[in-house]
């Protein structure tokens, strides 16, 4: 048994980016995630030790937006890495990051990257 984990619209100050500026200044990332697990034992047992936990996925990533990447793709992949050395029982997933205020000369909801596995 298995089930997706979700975390939607989770935002936060970052150092991103390749100009000077971007890594000077900051900017707001935000950061959608979806973790297909293999198993969840808390699905049976209704107990926190077994599960993976949303405030734990949202530490990690706090971790790794506190290293600044030059890509968003780095800072996805790095994510990625933590959470599921952290979760082993993570199957799948998606990882998306996004600038909702690129320093790009054009009018734009947001730009990103997706990761998916």
């Amino acid at each position: 048994m298995g089930g997706t984990l979700i975390i939607e619209g989770l935002r936060l100050f970052g150092r991103h980016g390749v100009g000077t500026q971007e890594r000077a200044i900051g900017n707001t990332f935000e950061f959608n995630i979806r973790l297909r697990c293999t198993d969840i034992p808390a699905m049976r047992s209704d107990n926190l030790h077994d599960t993976v936990s949303y405030a734990e996925i949202i530490d990690i990533i706090k971790i790794e937006n506190s290293n600044p990447s030059a890509l968003l793709e780095n800072l996805a992949w790095r994510i990625y890495l933590h959470l599921t050395e952290r979760f082993p029982e993570i199957s799948g997933g998606t990882i998306e990051v996004y600038k909702p205020t690129p320093p790009v000369s054009a009018e734009l909801t947001r730009a990103g990257f997706r990761f998916d596995w």
